[in-house]
């Protein structure tokens, strides 16, 4: 992250500071599969749909959770747009709006396609297209998972919103990059996107056998 980068984020944490967040009407984060709010680990995941280090953990974070079960483990997903992504927060309005309007299957099936095709979203490729242009793509990527594509773009702007509100709890919580991670409320600093379950397990496991 370059320095303007962390100037932007450092002044969005500031101002909010100076101002109350809003309240999310729900506690934030979706959870995965059968998660429950009383497992041990309570694991939360900080993404961004046109990150590259995000679409390389994502694979790993949903094995981590099937491994340990929601009864052990719950895995949150937290939508943190980054600023200098210039499409991330469109395809982050989509998975929300995805989320809210149908079960899991197609939440996970659209961020899974989204991260097929991420390529095609990146800054370079589309700096010459419309924000209507854009919004379109995102439309046929929700298509190829059964999302009805008009009722899509008609439907957007209403999550805005939540997707805001979602955005200020991640600076919160100090969140400045993608992916980030969270057990039990700390951050656990020396994660990275290339973590395998076998990484994983060495911080988890601990704390299991101390909860046991």
């Amino acid at each position: 992250m370059n320095a303007a980068v962390e100037l932007v984020v450092l002044f969005s944490v500031v101002s909010l500071g100076a101002s109350q967040v809003p309240v999310p009407k729900l506690p934030p984060g979706h959870t995965y599969g059968n998660g429950s709010s009383s497992a041990p680990i309570q694991l939360d995941f900080f993404i961004d749909l046109q990150c590259s280090d995000t679409k390389e953990a994502f694979p790993t974070l949903l094995q981590v959770a099937d491994y340990y079960g929601g009864k052990r483990l719950r895995l949150l997903f937290h939508f943190f747009p980054l600023p200098y992504h210039r499409n991330s927060y469109v395809l982050a309005q989509g998975a929300e709006l995805i989320a809210a309007k149908n079960n899991e299957a197609v939440a996970l099936a659209y961020m899974n396609a989204v991260f097929r095709v991420q390529d095609r979203f990146l800054n370079k490729p589309t700096e010459n297209k419309s924000a209507i242009a854009i919004i379109s793509d995102v439309a046929a990527v929700a298509r190829t998972v059964g999302v009805n594509p008009s009722q899509f773009i008609n439907e957007l702007a209403n999550y805005d919103s939540p997707l805001r509100t979602q955005w200020k709890y991640g600076c919160t919580r100090g969140v400045a990059q993608t992916p980030d991670f969270f057990i039990n409320g700390i951050q656990i600093v020396q994660a990275t996107p290339s973590w395998s379950l076998k990484d994983w397990k060495k911080i988890i496991d601990p704390l299991l056998t101390i909860l046991d």
